[in-house]
């Protein structure tokens, strides 16, 4: 279908290679494919593309809380032009691909290892089933793109010079909502919450904001990777600064 959960439970069986999610595949090995894939070689996880229009949409070096177990739970979401990959419900990636296809084949694949993946679902969703925001208010922090009821991953900036950012969603009457924020590190950031809005204390690092909403037995994530503004007055004192300055007259 269009808009769906493919998820698994992979169990390495050895402790190396990878294990991946497949979907989006075309009919031929030459064609398109997504991989959704937990890697324990090289201790990280991805979305990449084999085919035509190959390469990596994202990736994220596996928290240490993450590195030293067996089994591991893999979920895609693909919902509208967004795909989303999440590891033990860790947010690995999540992206709006412009030119995702609309339909393909489901796989698994392992590579340099032995997996046993049980518990494979497939879930299509309707368009009348998927949970939607009507609006998204944002303080102390700005969205990269125009938020869109339809899409579900973005990029924002962080403020350096703020100690604090609020989220206040807004959903339909019957849709259940709640927000979480976890660090650079994959640590949870403890929010406080107030008449719908969530505020999440700022620290030195980026950090990822989940707005959640279920509606019956649907459950979709809003994503947004937060990264942290960088102050100027940090780069004017950079010890290395004067080597980086270049002079139109002399270079």
């Amino acid at each position: 279908g269009t808009d769906f959960i493919f998820k698994a439970d992979a169990t390495f069986n050895q402790r190396s290679g990878a294990a991946t999610l497949v979907f989006f595949a075309g009919d031929q090995p030459s064609q398109l494919a997504y991989c959704a894939n937990i890697d324990l070689n090289n201790k990280n996880a991805r979305i990449f593309r084999f085919g035509y229009s190959g390469g990596d949409l994202g990736a994220r070096s596996l928290p240490e809380s993450l590195r030293d177990q067996d089994t591991y739970a893999l979920r895609v979401e693909a919902i509208g032009k967004t795909v989303s990959f999440y590891v033990d419900d860790l947010l690995i990636v999540s992206e709006y691909v412009e030119d995702r296809p609309a339909v393909g084949r489901l796989g698994l694949l392992t590579f340099d290892t032995k997996v046993t993946y049980q518990n494979v679902v497939h879930e299509d969703l309707s368009a009348a089933s998927i949970p939607a925001l009507e609006s998204l208010s944002l303080t102390g922090m700005t969205l990269e793109t125009e938020f869109e009821s339809g899409r579900y991953a973005y990029k924002a900036a962080l403020p350096y010079d703020k100690n604090q950012v609020s989220l206040a969603p807004k959903a339909p009457a019957g849709t259940a909502v709640a927000v979480t924020a976890r660090d650079a590190a994959g640590e949870d950031v403890p929010l406080s919450e107030k008449d719908g809005t969530w505020t999440a204390p700022l620290g030195e690092k980026d950090m990822d904001f989940t707005v959640q909403l279920t509606k019956g037995r649907v459950r979709v994530n809003y994503n947004i990777r937060g990264e942290l503004a960088v102050d100027p007055d940090t780069m004017y004192r950079d010890a290395y600064r004067p080597q980086l300055h270049f002079s139109p007259f002399k270079n």
